[in-house]
């Protein structure tokens, strides 16, 4: 990639064997995860502790997120669950009904 061969503001990329764009684009990560791996590779040499504390926000973020979408997953697994359960219920007190009549 051509864009890569120049970086504005630096060389704390340019000087690595391997961008963390290249490593980002080539394993289809997301923006944050794509954000960690980029203030994980240049803390030492810019950010310093102020990198890792934006590693930790971007890892909460993510957190939160997949957080916030099990309990919804998780309710409904149990939600359908319990309506089979009914159903199987209910079925089986309608055929115990009927062998009690027959």
């Amino acid at each position: 990639m051509e864009a890569l061969k120049r970086q504005v503001g630096g060389t704390h990329y340019t000087s690595l064997a391997i961008q963390p764009a290249e490593y980002i684009l080539g394993n289809d990560l997301g923006k944050y995860e794509g954000d960690i791996i980029q203030y994980v590779t240049r803390w030492k040499s810019k950010g310093g502790i102020e990198d890792l504390k934006k590693i930790q926000q971007c890892a909460q973020i993510l957190i939160d997120f997949q957080n916030s979408q099990i309990p919804d997953d998780h309710n409904q697994a149990v939600q359908a669950a319990h309506q089979a359960q009914i159903q199987a219920t209910k079925r089986k007190a309608e055929q115990d009904a009927e062998r009690i009549q027959a």
